[in-house]
């Protein structure tokens, strides 16, 4: 990055006052061609729940958040506020393990070896996004409006809803804490990714109302987050 493109990009994260010390997201200079993408649907066998899908940059995502729950509650995520009302719009929000569907002893410790290709709770040939496949679907516009092309036309409060270009309706479906209560509905979206960046902590990537970027954020595991699948390649 040179140092041109690094003072206009400092100058934005003070004009929207919500960088500090989270990475927003670059871009190409180039664009794609946005009218290439396809569409398409993925059957859950698990369930029985169908999902919207898109392929963005030669890569096939789900164009929903993950919806879906074990027999069991343990390790299936919450609906916000624990109204299902909400997770059949927003999807569900898990804590990092249970996204990468592993012992909740890893909300406070480290899964040894690569975050590459980690299946978690996703379907079958599918799985949680790496840090670098969440860079290739925020590269596809410049930085100060891929916010605005991914997030949904619909549901955004304070009059930050988004064209959604992409067909990939990002939804705010805000964050549980980890006292159980419930915020930023309405105005916050939050997904996991499969990378760590400590023993307590989960990298996500988040979208708020107020920004037109994507924001790289460093999270406690246990906060519980959307959820994005990518298909194998």
């Amino acid at each position: 990055m040179n140092a041109t493109f690094s003072i206009i990009l400092l100058a934005l994260c003070l004009v929207l006052s919500s960088c500090d010390s989270e990475n927003v997201i670059a871009s190409r200079q180039e664009k794609i061609n946005i009218d290439t993408t396809k569409f398409g649907s993925l059957y859950d066998d698990r369930d029985g729940q169908y999902y919207k899908t898109v392929i963005i940059e030669n890569r096939t995502w789900m164009a929903q958040n993950l919806n879906f729950r074990r027999n069991s509650d343990s390790d299936s995520g919450w609906c916000y506020n624990d109204s299902s009302q909400y997770c059949g719009k927003y999807g569900r929000l898990y804590t990092w393990a249970e996204a990468m569907d592993s012992a909740d002893k890893y909300n406070r410790d480290s899964i040894v070896g690569t975050s590459a290709a980690r299946k978690g709770i996703c379907p079958l040939n599918w799985h949680v996004p790496t840090i670098p496949e969440w860079f290739t679907l925020v590269q596809v516009a410049q930085p100060d409006s891929i916010g605005i092309i991914l997030r949904s036309i619909s549901s955004w409060n304070n009059n930050g809803n988004g064209i959604d270009k992409l067909n990939f309706g990002i939804m705010p479906g805000g964050r549980r804490m980890n006292d159980g209560a419930y915020t930023s509905l309405g105005t916050i979206a939050y997904f996991w990714t499969s990378d760590q960046y400590a023993k307590y902590g989960g990298e996500a990537f988040s979208l708020d109302y107020k920004n037109k970027g994507v924001i790289q954020v460093g999270e406690m595991k246990y906060m519980g987050f959307s959820l994005r699948c990518i298909k194998d390649q």
